[in-house]
Parts: structure tokens; C-alpha cells; sequence
């Protein structure tokens, strides 16, 4: 049964992530990891659960007044449950945008399926960021305004 609650720090240490999130996790060192997924939970976010499995979790972290940078992790079973990630997702990021002037995103220039999740927020591309990455990848910026 999926299910949705508040994201806990622990979160992020307890997920079988993917294998790109658990190299930027890896890559962090555990003290900024730690660091990260307590800062995760100054903003709004939640968790999304199959039983007691983590999907996927995801939030805003709050830059400063009406400004926020939008966050996603996810493990396998988003695969199997796209549909249940995407309809959360969107319906939660939709009632969370009302807070902000502005909302971005960095997603990675190669990963189409993440373009389109960010575009089906209601996101529009505001250009490529080279060497954005942790290993030098390449970025693409994506931001919802007041103004969409």
C-alpha cells in the first residue's frame, strides 16, 4: 500500500537509493551528508512509502523568503510505482508552489525522464549549467516563477 509522510532525517541513510543518488550521497562524505538530509528537513518535504519501503523522497529546501530549491531522491521502486511518484508529486508540489516567487531545479542534461517530471511541475528550462555536477556534469536549470 503506498503511502505518504513527513520526510525524517533518517530518511536518507535508510532508503535503497538509486545508483546515482547513493554516489552523490557517497560522494558527500557522511558528516555533509548528515549536514544535507537535516537541512532537507527545514523545508517542506515528505516521504513516499510502499508498506514500510521508501519510493522517493522529495521537498523544497527555503534559499530565503519565497524562494526555494525543489529536491528529489529515489530508490528502484519508482520504477514500479511511476504513476503513484508522479501524481504525489505533482499534486504536493503544486500546493507548495503557492508559497513561492519562485521554485528551481538542477537536472542532469542526459536524464530525459527527469526533464520531463520537472516540466509536468510546471517548470520551464532556464538554461544549461556546465560542470554543475559533484564529477563535472552537465546541468540543466529548471524554475517555476509567479510569473507561469
Amino acid at each position: 500500500m503506498i503511502r505518504l509522510r513527513p520526510y525524517e532525517a533518517t530518511d536518507l541513510f535508510r532508503a535503497d537509493w538509486r545508483e546515482s543518488d547513493r554516489n552523490e550521497i557517497r560522494a558527500l562524505g557522511r558528516e555533509q551528508a548528515i549536514a544535507l538530509s537535516k537541512f532537507y528537513e527545514d523545508g517542506p518535504c515528505w516521504t513516499l512509502l510502499w508498506d514500510h519501503q521508501i519510493i522517493a523522497c522529495a521537498g523544497v529546501i527555503d534559499i530565503w523568503d519565497g524562494f526555494g530549491e525543489a529536491w528529489f531522491r529515489g530508490t528502484p521502486l519508482m520504477y514500479e510505482h511511476r504513476k503513484e511518484v508522479k501524481e504525489t508529486t505533482i499534486r504536493i508540489f503544486g500546493a507548495i508552489k503557492q508559497n513561492y516567487r519562485r521554485i528551481q531545479t538542477a537536472v542532469h542534461e542526459d536524464w530525459a525522464t527527469a526533464i520531463r517530471f520537472a516540466e509536468a511541475c510546471g517548470m520551464k528550462s532556464e538554461g544549461r549549467m556546465p560542470f554543475y555536477g559533484i564529477k563535472g556534469e552537465h546541468y540543466v536549470r529548471y524554475a517555476i516563477t509567479d510569473e507561469e
